[in-house]
This record gives structure tokens, C-alpha cells and sequence, in this order.
């Protein structure tokens, strides 16, 4: 969403941010739009996102006299800010779909929580007849499917592409994950599978950058399985991030469902080809064979032979990593400028309201 702001302000449009106070102020705020905070943190709790979602209302209603604006699209984060929707006037009402999940909430949090989000993203299309914004053609597919929302529009993320230099390098001895450890990373399976060939690869390190709440049972199964090349990294800032890419042969992100990886896309920038679930977000951009492979989704078997038939022949792996880089290089922020640009016209322009 922040991209979003920066490519309509930078295109010629007033952008104006409602949003819970920051804990820290950061200079990108200042670089586009204004921003009106309610006078609350961010929510971390379930309740207090329920909350949250009717907060507020005095102010949205301000705001929305004071700036008359042509589209108020909602991130909705699986709960939606319903003032937004409800109280849109002549306004364009849209949302952005980063994820849709429907059944598999329940895989993913659980009974409780995943009946709720699946709720809400079934009852997105009554939210005052909303357009659509989705971040992969996966996620479009699937709002389709499950809702009668038929008209999405699809805007791919973007990345930096400056901040990632093209090194591939086939003698590197580092295979990386670097993301949330939470069920629907599914990292298990990775450790699974490299507990099965890591001692034929016993100069290569598997390193696991990140954190969540699985990284406690992920460490366990580690120390359970017994594998010795394995490195956890926990939390890493930009710099250390950029460097792990640069240095890493393969980039696994073994996902059971994803939006729109863009770790991947860094990856792929960095000259480090993407080993991925068959699945939504990920064979989005990821061609088997082309710029990374793709294996059996949750299936470690799968993706131990992939990973064998890697490392056994790792300079063989450099034309998918400049098939990567040509991938990444068309996710840069001026393409996403320009097509942020032509679809909010056009939702501009639309009927919809």
C-alpha cells in the first residue's frame, strides 16, 4: 500500500492516508501524501483488529468532506475497515487483495480465527458492491471462484530493483529461506527434506532467516532430526538481507499458499534462482525449469530431489538465474508506477461506486 501512495503521488495524484499511529515515525511518510492517524497503535490482538475496524468513524467522515476524493480503496489485512465501504458517498469503494484465503483460513489459523477470515473474504462482494484490486492473478482467480466479484483488476508488486546487485555465483555453499516461520510457510517441510540429502551436501548451509511463531517447533525438529549444517539468522535488516541473496546459490520457499512473493522477486533480482511451491503467488512468476523450479506443494520428497538435481550441478543453474534477473527487472518501481496509474483511472472513471 505504501508503494501504492508513492506511485499515484509521484503520477499526479492527492493521496491521503487514514491509518492507526505509527509506533516510530519514518521519512517515507513524508515523501508522499498526507497522512490523518487515529489517535491508537496498531493492533496486534484479534479483538482489538475487530475494534479497530469500526474506529474511527468520526474521523473518516472528516477526512472524506475535506478531501472529496474519487476512490477510497481499503487494504483490508482479512478485516476490513467497514466505514470505508459503507459510508463511501459518490466515491469509487474499492479494496486490496494481497491474499484470498477462504477454505484453507482454517489451515492456516486455525478453527476459530480461520472461520472469521474466511467469513470476511466471502463477504467482500456485499461490502457495497466493492472493485477489486488483487495482487496476483492467483489471488483474482480465487476471488472469482469463491465470490461473484468478477471484475478484478490485478496489480503486481514491485521491488527495488537498485537495491539488489546480479551475483550469481555457482561455487556459493549457502541455500536460503528467508520469511515468517508460521504454518503457512510451511518451513517443515524445507527442514524435511533437507534433513534427507544434507549429508551428501555437507558443504553446503541451509540458512534460515526469520522469525515467527514456528521458529521455536522449527528449531526442535531441527535438534530432533539431527542436522548439523543448518543456521538460523532470526531477524536481518536490509543490509544483511541483500547480502544473504548475493550469497546464497538457491532461494527455497517451500509456501503452502502465497499473494505475490515478492522475497522472491529480491531473490530472482539478485541473481539467485527460486525453488517454490506449485502454488498460488509463487507460479505466478516462478516457470519450472526457466527461472527456478517448482515441486509438489507440502511434498518433501519432491522437493529433496529438486534440490539434489540442483546441487549436483550447480553451474548448470545460470541460465535460470539470468532468466531470474529478467523476471525481477520487470517488477521495478516504474513499471508499477505506471500501471498503479492506469488502473486507478480507470476505477476512477468507472461506475462503480
Amino acid at each position: 500500500m505504501c508503494n501504492i501512495g508513492r506511485a499515484l503521488s509521484d503520477s499526479g495524484w492527492a493521496v491521503n492516508i487514514i491509518c492507526p499511529t505509527p509506533t516510530e515515525k519514518t521519512s517515507k511518510r513524508n515523501t508522499y501524501g498526507t497522512f490523518y492517524e487515529f489517535p491508537y497503535q496498531n493492533p496486534e490482538t484479534s479483538v482489538g483488529r475487530l475494534t479497530g475496524s469500526i474506529r474511527g468513524v468520526r474521523k473518516f467522515r472528516k477526512v472524506i468532506r475535506e478531501t472529496e476524493p474519487d476512490i477510497i480503496i481499503d487494504d483490508i489485512s482479512h478485516i476490513p475497515y467497514y466505514p470505508a465501504h459503507f459510508l463511501s458517498g459518490d466515491s469509487t469503494n474499492a479494496i486490496f487483495m494481497h491474499t484470498a484465503f477462504f477454505n484453507e483460513a482454517w489451515t492456516f489459523n486455525g478453527p476459530i480465527k480461520g472461520t472469521v477470515v474466511n467469513l470476511i473474504d466471502r463477504f467482500l462482494p456485499y461490502m457495497n458492491n466493492p472493485a477489486v484490486v488483487c495482487a496476483s492473478e492467483s489471488t483474482k482467480t480465487r476471488m472469482t471462484t469463491n465470490t461473484r466479484i468478477d471484475n478484478g483488476n490485478v496489480l503486481n508488486p514491485c521491488i527495488n530493483l537498485s537495491d539488489f546487485q546480479y551475483t550469481f555465483d555457482p561455487d556459493s555453499k549457502r541455500i536460503l529461506y528467508l520469511g515468517r516461520i508460521t504454518p503457512r510457510k510451511n518451513v517443515r517441510c524445507l527442514i524435511e527434506a533437507w534433513a534427507d540429502i544434507g549429508g551428501k551436501y555437507d558443504d553446503y548451509t541451509l540458512s534460515i532467516a526469520g522469525t515467527g511463531n514456528r521458529e521455536e517447533s522449527i528449531r526442535q525438529l531441527v535438534d530432533e532430526r539431527d542436522v548439523e549444517n543448518i543456521e538460523f539468522h532470526g531477524y536481518v535488516d536490509e543490509e544483511e538481507k541483500q547480502r544473504l541473496y548475493r550469497d546464497s546459490l538457491l532461494f527455497v520457499v517451500p509456501s503452502l499458499m502465497e499473494g505475490y512473493m515478492t522475497t522472491g522477486l529480491e531473490a530472482l533480482a539478485s541473481g539467485t534462482p527460486v525453488i517454490g511451491s506449485d502454488t498460488y503467488g509463487i507460479r505466478d512468476y516462478v516457470t519450472d525449469g526457466l527461472n527456478g523450479f517448482l515441486f509438489d506443494t507440502d511434498n518433501q520428497k519432491k522437493l529433496s530431489n529438486v534440490l539434489d538435481g540442483a546441487l549436483s550441478n550447480p553451474k548448470a543453474l545460470r541460465p535460470l538465474a539470468e532468466n531470474g534477473r529478467e523476471v525481477a527487472e520487470a517488477h521495478t518501481f516504474e513499471n508499477f508506477k505506471d500501471e498503479a496509474n492506469s488502473v486507478f483511472s480507470a476505477l476512477a472513471d468507472s461506475d462503480i461506486a
